[in-house]
């Protein structure tokens, strides 16, 4: 008969079934979210407080957008309102410029789609420097 007490073995927490469940859980996350962005916007469109614009408009290539959707190229009209021809005529007309930055004059009453659609035409073409058209607000702050 052995009476003498047994050694106390230190208590040892053994980690990997929580590894396990930490992995499956960060699978099911991964699995599980969706990382579609939104496709609503919620915009506020800012008014201009600028009383002179930030650079010379005779250096920029101005289009311009009636409300039915009529594009224009310093107050030529676009033939072709598709969006090849659009960005065709918008390369054409910066051929003999030095700078490549446009300024977009969009009615009040353009349909979005139209804005969008010159704004995919620049960025087809590599124009980064895109300057959009703003009434002056006169009204008090």
């Amino acid at each position: 008969m052995n009476l003498r007490p047994h050694p106390v073995e230190p208590a040892e927490l053994n980690l990997t079934p929580l590894i396990d469940v930490v992995f499956l859980l960060l699978i099911f996350f991964m699995l599980s979210t969706s990382f579609e962005r939104p496709l609503e916007l919620d915009l506020q469109l800012p008014t201009s407080d600028q009383s002179e614009p930030a650079a010379s408009q005779s250096e920029l290539l101005r289009i311009s957008i009636d409300r039915d959707s009529q594009f224009y190229l310093d107050d030529a009209p676009i033939a072709s309102a598709d969006r090849s021809g659009l960005a065709d005529a918008i390369a054409a007309a910066l051929v003999g410029r030095i700078n490549d930055s446009v300024l977009i004059e969009a009615d009040a009453q353009t349909p979005h789609q139209a804005v969008m659609w010159v704004l995919d035409a620049l960025r087809f073409l590599g124009i980064e420097q895109v300057a959009f058209a703003a009434i002056q607000d006169t009204a008090p702050p």
